[in-house]
């Protein structure tokens, strides 16, 4: 669908789908506020079909975004160092061998952060040091997106509740104490929470 003809009708749809509400949208548009109008206005079929296009467009976005996030954070988690160098099984240090960095395969390209070239006193050769980025944090972030740690908390949040827990415990009753406790555990599904 093309833009509305009329140029309010499509103020007003480009308006409530990025969120604003009817009356606002309706007056960001141009017309004078009137609550009625504009809860008809965005009743209007025309107006209806707009709105869900754009909020369509704008999904899309958000969704291809998403992927290629993930899609590098994969690229990074399943980065193998063998994907861009190679060593014979005896260990001598001339026997490296380094790929030319265009032939590496795209996630090798994403692994790494930084190079940094130094010139090696008595040689032709530089010295090469790789940093890569970190596959665990990595590969934790979109196990979380995947929601592989549905149910499970985040390590500082329970150490936390852990130090909030042990400031009560010497203030209330012991049973208090640990009624609080099996409570969170149940609240929270943290069978393995420390409290002792």
């Amino acid at each position: 669908m093309a833009a509305l003809k009329n140029p309010r009708w499509e103020a007003f749809s480009q308006r409530r789908a990025k969120g604003e509400s009817a009356s606002r949208a309706y007056v960001g548009a141009g017309y004078k506020k009137n609550d009625s109008n504009a809860a008809r206005l965005n009743g209007n079929e025309q107006v209806a079909a707009r709105i869900a296009e754009l909020q369509g467009k704008a999904a899309k976005r958000v969704i291809a975004g998403v992927e290629d996030v993930l899609g590098q954070q994969w690229a990074i988690g399943t980065f193998e160092v063998t994907d861009i160098m190679s060593w014979p099984e005896f260990k001598h240090a001339s026997g490296l061998v380094i790929k030319a960095s265009k032939a590496w395969p795209e996630r090798a390209r994403r692994a790494v952060q930084s190079v940094r070239v130094s010139p090696v006193k008595d040689s032709d050769l530089p010295s090469l040091e790789f940093k890569f980025h970190g596959k665990t944090e990595v590969l934790r972030d979109v196990g979380r997106h995947m929601g592989m740690y549905a149910g499970k908390f985040d390590e500082k949040l329970l150490d936390a509740v852990e130090e909030l827990l042990e400031g009560v415990r010497e203030r209330v009753p012991e049973d208090i104490y640990e009624r609080l406790v099996l409570a969170f555990r149940a609240q929270m599904g943290e069978e393995e929470m420390a409290t002792s």
